[in-house]
Parts: C-alpha cells; sequence; structure tokens
C-alpha cells in the first residue's frame, strides 16, 4: 500500500501516479519487491485520458467509470469519439469486499479490538502463530500478542506438538466467534 500526503484543497487525481510509483510490496523472503499493484478499481474522481494512458502504458489492467460529462462529450463527438473504455461492473462492485471478511467493528468485536477479532476468527482449526500471521497478513509480534492475551482471556488453548505450538479456540471462543461475525459457533464465511 502506498500514499501520498498533499494540500488539502487539491484533486486526487493529480497525485495519482505519484501514489502509483510509490508502491513497493516486499516479497517472503528474498527477491526484488513489487513495484506494480494487481488491477486497479478506481472511482469516477480518477477518470482522465491521462491516467488512462498511463495505465495502460505499463500494462496495469483497470476498472475506472467513466464520467457523466465524457459519457456526453464521446456521444456528442460521434464516431470521433472513440469507444467507451472496458469497464467491468462486477469486479468494479466487489472493490469493497476485503472489508467485508474483517469482523463486524461492533460489539464484542470493538471490545475485543479488530486486530484481536480477526486473530480469533481466523483461528478455525489447530494453527501456529506463523501460519496466522501469514494467513491475516500480520507480523509474528503482533499474531503472538494477539494470541497471548486471547490465551490469558481463555477462549484459546496452546499445545506444543514437537518443536510447533498449536493454538485452537475453546468452546467460549467458538462462542464469541459466533457473536462476533453473527452466527453461534463458526464464523459466517461471505
Amino acid at each position: 500500500m502506498a500514499f501520498v500526503l498533499s494540500g488539502g484543497n487539491l484533486n486526487d487525481c493529480t497525485r495519482f501516479t505519484e501514489a502509483m510509483d510509490a508502491i513497493w510490496v516486499p516479497h517472503p523472503g528474498s527477491g526484488r519487491p513489487r513495484c506494480r499493484p494487481d488491477p486497479v478499481l478506481a472511482d469516477k474522481g480518477y477518470s482522465s485520458r491521462a491516467i488512462r494512458t498511463w495505465l495502460r502504458e505499463r500494462h496495469i489492467s483497470h476498472t475506472i467509470p467513466e464520467r457523466a460529462d465524457q459519457i456526453a462529450g464521446r456521444k456528442r463527438r460521434g464516431r470521433r469519439g472513440g469507444r467507451p473504455p472496458a469497464f467491468n461492473k462486477q469486479l468494479y462492485q466487489a472493490r469493497g469486499s476485503l472489508a467485508d471478511d474483517l469482523p463486524p467493528r461492533g460489539g464484542v468485536a470493538r471490545l475485543l479490538g479488530p486486530g484481536r477479532a480477526r486473530v480469533l476468527a481466523e483461528v478455525r482449526t489447530p494453527a501456529t502463530s506463523s501460519q496466522l500471521a501469514v494467513a491475516l497478513d500480520l507480523s509474528l509480534g503482533t499474531v503472538s500478542a494477539h494470541l497471548a492475551t486471547l490465551r490469558q482471556a481463555g477462549v484459546v488453548t496452546r499445545q506444543r506438538t514437537g518443536r510447533s505450538v498449536y493454538y485452537e479456540r475453546t468452546p467460549l471462543g467458538d462462542e464469541l466467534v459466533g457473536l462476533i461475525t453473527g452466527a453461534v459457533g463458526s464464523p459466517v464465511r461471505r
């Protein structure tokens, strides 16, 4: 993830290329970091010929809806207006689905905190802290601290098997996940 700070009265689209150039995703282990995003999903504020050209030149797929004035201008020019840019409606509508995978921020999840609620919801089957860190894209230290707190609260247990330590939810933890996600016993998968 990358961000660029600018004055409050500047349009976001003026900083688009700067933000895209700041993307730097390290690979697990060794290797060059990724500097190119997966498909870009942006709103109408980023619908400009310059941004679309910039993305096309770098072979970055994108889904950006057209503004009404751009559609009207293209239609007014007739055949000289060109064809409309490709737009994947299903992909655009799913752009906020990452937030759907997180536990709700109300009630019990707010009491636990969003990070700890995510860790608790992810412990469906016995798992090590390393497995949870990878699955949740969190640091090992963060996951270990959350697991220690959850273990002290009695909602997860730990079991050593050889050199590995596996964490598992207790029945109380299952009930708590049911309260967080809206289903008793197990989290709802959307």
